[in-house]
């Protein structure tokens, strides 16, 4: 919260819809952000050995993953993101009971992965 009250001083009373909003104004690239985050979310919470291990997850999809350059922890870039959509670990996780808001984000995902938009903003 400190970090995005540094880029945006006016807004004392700004919220993470309203800043992604700004960031994102084109409501697919708004929308892609959101269904990225909550892919990353899932992820982390259905395979965080993989997720949190860059030589696995560079095994898995192989090639290097990358992350976002300065967050509070570790966080893959959208096309690493992209990639692990398309990769054999999601296959596997998608023969599994998943909830249908999720297999939705991830079929949303999955027709856009080839055309993943660059960083909104590597300062964030």
């Amino acid at each position: 919260m400190q970090r995005l009250g540094k880029l945006y001083p006016v807004n004392s009373d700004f919220d993470f819809q309203s800043v992604l909003s700004q960031l994102c104004p084109d409501q697919d690239q708004y929308w892609g952000q959101v269904k990225l985050a909550e892919f990353d979310l899932a992820i982390q919470i259905v395979a965080p050995s993989v997720y949190m291990d860059p030589l696995k997850l560079g095994t898995l999809l192989g090639k290097a993953a990358s992350a976002l350059s300065h967050p509070l922890w570790l966080l893959w870039d959208d096309p690493t993101l992209a990639s692990l959509v398309l990769s054999p670990l999601l296959e596997r996780i998608l023969t599994a009971a998943l909830p249908v808001d999720l297999r939705d984000t991830i079929d949303f995902l999955r027709e856009r992965a080839t055309t993943v938009a660059p960083q909104i903003s590597p300062s964030l």
